[in-house]
């Protein structure tokens, strides 16, 4: 891997377990990509826009919430076998995403994250 985020870095140094790093998608399955491409951009956009996208996040309604943690409930046999306090519902959405399309139901929070970015937000 040629750049690793402190998303990920973090999360391996809290299970004091380097193989999150070489080996992710046995840790977060097949949408491990997405997810450090994710990370990969939240650090990117700085701190200051993160803060912004995540004040976003918690003015969605509560229909919009309950649909997206309901949603990562159906698929919670994909997380990852151990409990990250730091990874978020918009992280979960993504690991889980694969199980979600297939039950058909819609990805609620990372969409998200484009409706922002057009609404010049950013």
């Amino acid at each position: 891997m040629s750049y690793i985020s402190s998303f990920h870095r973090r999360i391996s140094e809290y299970e004091y377990n380097p193989e999150i790093i070489d080996d992710p998608e046995k840790y977060f399955g097949p949408n491990y990509k997405i997810l450090l491409n994710f990370w990969i951009y939240l650090e990117r956009i700085g701190p200051e826009k993160l803060k912004k996208y995540l004040d976003f996040l918690m003015r969605m309604g509560t229909n919009e919430w309950t649909l997206g943690y309901s949603n990562i409930c159906t698929a919670e046999e994909c997380m990852p076998p151990y409990d990250l306090p730091d990874l978020k519902s918009y992280e979960r959405e993504i690991i889980a995403a694969h199980v979600l399309i297939d039950l058909g139901k819609p990805l609620k929070f990372i969409p998200l994250l484009e409706t922002y970015e057009q609404s010049d937000s950013l």
